[in-house]
């Protein structure tokens, strides 16, 4: 598909070409014509520029038919046809070796025109053979007009010496013609590789842009729990794609399933695998009761998965919105931060990433939750996000950021943690995938919100 666009784009260009040339032609003939009557010149040469003329007009009705090969061929054809003609006439003729030497020279330009519009062995073969043709005219001149009584080898040295410089000439035009023309076509295959990169870039954006877009549609809102539970939650990829994510997964009407995972590596390999992990997860956790289950089964599902190369850093809990117990397991992840009366807690809970060993264990742990408690859960991308002196900005900052946010709003508090890290990483561009979940207790007592 691509070399017929290409083969019709060169046509159109010849065409425009041949379009300008040729109206040129017809202009110079018209006015040509004119000056043979009032010059009263030879019959020949009048009949010649009406010939030119009408096959002109003929080329100019092929190209606008869009004949286009045709229309060159004649085009050519006939100018190097008419200019040895005008140079035979010349010194043959009328005996003038002068003037029938500038119109051979002219013949440049049938050889240039012939390697522009038709090729560059076209071009080649008129000018080997208009120097076959204009070496017989001048030896002929020599031998029989100029030079009649010298001998052979006069008339030979006299021939290349006129016709030599000639033939050059028209073989340089020719070389330079096909160095032209070499450069125009790598020029043009270069320009074409720098279009189909563009292109290329721009559908892989737009896929990306899709890809970025399906995906968004994988973090769901926090599910509705009843007034004491209040969740907050923002993922920001890196690249187009991520390989962060969080879920909430409902469970029974009381219990909540909460997930922020980490795969390794970013965009698209880490979104497919994302994907994979949160089917994976889900699964799991509809058949298992006990957080530290659901990581168990999940990692035995995943290592045992041949395709599967990538390690996941996943927090899984629990929270059951009646008695606010707050059950989980780790697995390499980011330990959780609890918030309680204006304290910050790290909750210490280790394990392999998901996908490391199949024999992998994971313990449990759970918390009280009490009214005004916060839990903050982050990915790893939030405290190793640098600034523009490659500065990390670590997990002091994190706690102090943490410290520093609301206390009794998730939304307002997720947001003053996040602005704390834009702040700190300044105009530079995002290093890595950054998740935050804030779940909030109100700190309303919360036997009166039980449904």
């Amino acid at each position: 598909m691509i070399v017929i666009q290409k083969t019709e784009y060169e046509l159109q260009q010849k065409s425009s070409l041949l379009r300008i040339l040729n109206q040129a032609v017809i202009f110079i003939l018209s006015i040509g014509l004119i000056l043979t009557f009032i010059r009263q010149s030879t019959w020949y040469s009048t009949f010649v520029v009406i010939i030119s003329l009408i096959l002109n007009i003929i080329v100019f009705t092929f190209n606008k038919k869009q004949q286009i090969n045709l229309a060159v061929h004649l085009f050519c054809s006939w100018i190097n046809i008419g200019l040895l003609f005008f140079g035979f006439s010349n010194i043959i003729i009328s005996n003038n070796l002068g003037s029938g030497i500038i119109f051979f020279c002219t013949l440049a330009l049938s050889v240039m025109l012939s390697g522009m519009l038709i090729s560059i062995r076209y071009s080649f073969f008129i000018g080997i053979l208009d120097s076959i043709i204009i070496t017989g005219i001048v030896f002929y001149y020599q031998s029989t007009i100029n030079l009649p009584t010298e001998g052979i080898k006069r008339i030979i040295e006299s021939t290349t010496g006129t016709v030599f410089p000639i033939t050059g000439f028209l073989f340089m035009i020719a070389i330079i013609s096909w160095l032209y023309q070499r450069e125009l076509t790598l020029s043009a295959q270069r320009l074409e590789a720098a279009r189909q990169k563009v292109l290329e870039g721009e559908l892989l954006r737009r896929d990306l842009a899709v890809a970025r877009e399906l995906q968004q549609r994988l973090y769901p809102p926090p599910i509705l729990t009843n007034s004491v539970i209040s969740i907050a939650s923002r993922s920001e990829p890196a690249r187009e794609t991520s390989g962060d994510f969080y879920d909430f997964i409902k469970l029974d009407a009381h219990r909540l399933g909460i997930v922020v995972a980490d795969v390794t590596g970013k965009s698209i390999a880490a979104a497919l695998v994302m994907a994979m992990a949160r089917s994976t997860m889900r699964s799991e956790a509809a058949r298992h009761f006990k957080p530290s289950e659901v990581l168990h089964y999940a990692n035995q599902t995943l290592c045992n998965d041949n395709t599967f190369k990538e390690l996941i850093t996943a927090f899984y809990g629990v929270i059951d919105t009646r008695s606010l117990e707050f059950a989980f397991s780790n697995a390499g992840h980011p330990y959780p931060v609890l918030r309680r009366n204006g304290q910050l807690q790290e909750i210490e809970i280790g394990g392999l990433p998901l996908g490391s060993s199949p024999i992998a264990l994971y313990s449990e742990q759970s918390v009280e939750l009490q009214p005004g408690d916060q839990i903050i859960l982050v990915s790893d991308g939030l405290y190793e996000e640098m600034n523009v002196e490659r500065e990390m900005f670590g997990f002091p900052r994190m706690m102090e950021a943490i410290d520093q946010a609301h206390r009794d709003n998730p939304h307002q508090a997720l947001s003053d943690i996040w602005s704390s890290v834009e702040i700190f990483r300044g105009t530079i561009e995002q290093s890595d995938d950054i998740t935050l979940m804030v779940i909030q207790v109100t700190a309303t007592p919360k036997q009166s919100h039980e449904p």
